[in-house]
């Protein structure tokens, strides 16, 4: 990739086993090279794995895979018109709590396909417990909440009319 800029990707899987420097920058670089397909997993979770903003405002992703990773609510507006498919799965969001998914689901206007997988260590009294999905062409929506996990009251408002 650094030696052939003009490249296009399709799709790109990424697991990581520990955390180094250069996945955040290699991430960036696939985005903003127009990658359709991105799928990230960071096997060992560190809590500082965050996931570079650009991904919020790309105009050609379709699938956002997201796993064991750290979202942050982005300063500016989020635009993803072409993103079909997002699967989170353990995705930590800070005190923001569900409000970057919010966020994310609420700017994606062609989204059909969404799986949410609440992480096990959500019972911190800072984060938020609602989230409130919300997509006129959401088709599939799977939630899942990890029974075992300390404070389990978390709420969910869906307002989706095809689903």
């Amino acid at each position: 990739m650094e030696f052939n800029h003009g490249s296009h990707m399709q799709n790109f899987k990424l697991r990581q086993y520990y955390h180094f420097d250069r996945v955040n920058e290699l991430i960036r670089t696939v985005v903003d090279r127009g990658i359709h397909h991105l799928d990230v997993t960071m096997i060992i979770t560190h809590r500082y794995d965050l996931i570079p903003q650009n991904i919020y405002k790309s105009k050609t992703l379709v699938s956002l895979k997201l796993e064991n990773v750290v979202l942050k609510i982005p300063e500016f507006a989020v635009s993803l018109p072409c993103l079909k498919i997002m699967y989170l799965f353990n995705v930590c969001y800070g005190k923001d709590g569900p409000l970057v998914v919010e966020n994310l689901i609420s700017e994606c206007p062609v989204l059909d396909d969404l799986e949410l997988f609440r992480p096990s260590n959500i019972s911190n009294k800072e984060v938020l417990l609602f989230l409130r999905v919300r997509s006129q062409t959401l088709k599939i929506c799977f939630l899942r909440f990890p029974i075992n996990s300390g404070r389990t009251d978390f709420k969910v408002e869906i307002d989706s009319r095809r689903l």
